[in-house]
Parts: C-alpha cells; sequence; structure tokens
C-alpha cells in the first residue's frame, strides 16, 4: 500500500460504492447479452463453426473454434471511478493444459467495449459492436500460440 491510499475522503467511499456496483452490474448485462449474440452468430451466422456455451453463471463462457477451446472469464473492478467489468479471453497450453491468456479489455456500463488502459475500442453505439468484437475475440484465438 502507498500512502496515498489514506488519503482518499472516506466519507465519499459508500455513494462510490453503490455507484460503482451499479454501474458493474449493468456492465456485465451487456456482456451477458454479447455472449447470447454471439452464440446465435456462431451456431446460425457461422454454421456451428463457433460453439458458445450458454452462460454458467460462473462469471464465464467456454466456446471452441476449429477445435480451439477457450473461455471467457469476467468480473467486476472499478476503473478510473466508474464499475466496470474486466474480461480475460483464455485458451490452453497444448502441451500442460494450462491457462494460456489470450486478450483482456473491458466493458462499461453502457457496452463500449475498452482496452484495460481505458482506451475505446468499439462504442456501444456501433451498428454491429457485438460483432466485431466477436471476431475480435475469435481472431485472436485462432492466432493464439498454445
Amino acid at each position: 500500500m502507498k500512502k496515498s491510499d489514506f488519503e482518499y475522503d472516506a466519507n465519499l467511499f459508500r455513494e462510490e460504492m453503490a455507484s460503482a456496483d451499479f454501474a458493474a452490474k449493468y456492465a456485465a448485462g451487456k456482456l451477458l447479452a454479447m455472449f447470447d449474440h454471439w452464440r446465435e452468430l456462431g451456431e446460425r451466422y457461422l454454421d456451428g463453426a463457433v460453439l458458445i456455451s450458454p452462460a454458467s453463471g460462473e462469471s464465464r463462457i467456454d466456446g471452441e473454434v476449429m477445435g480451439k477451446k477457450f473461455s471467457v472469464r469476467y468480473q467486476a473492478g472499478l476503473r478510473t471511478g466508474s464499475g466496470m467489468v474486466e474480461a480475460a479471453v483464455c485458451t490452453s497450453s497444448l502441451i500442460s493444459l494450462e491457462p494460456i491468456e489470450v486478450v483482456r479489455f473491458l466493458v462499461d456500463q453502457n457496452g463500449t467495449i475498452l482496452s484495460v488502459t481505458g482506451e475505446e475500442l468499439v462504442n456501444q453505439d456501433h451498428p454491429q459492436a457485438s460483432y466485431v468484437t466477436f471476431a475480435a475475440i475469435i481472431r485472436r484465438v485462432l492466432n493464439a500460440s498454445s
């Protein structure tokens, strides 16, 4: 810890936590809606080339593309004072089966996709935000060395 951790106005904590919790729950809802859309894309649009399991309630989904298994794990977090969801896409090592992180991204309460540094990657107003996010993730999984 650092001294600056204790220079925070603790009187603001309760209100900030309530706001962040609301935003993170909303962001998780946006991500879960994307997962449902991705499952439909894989089954129908790509004729089963990408399989996405239904969200299990374990803060993760599992998928498979061209025989390569992957998962997306997510959890709530606080970034720049706002509640968000951080997601990590993983595949596994061919040899040890240990998880290998492929990419991380953030989802804000509006459904905007951000880099872990906060750079906007896909705005929620983009007409194909879910699809372009899906395509980017699947391409990263396929190109990941395992």
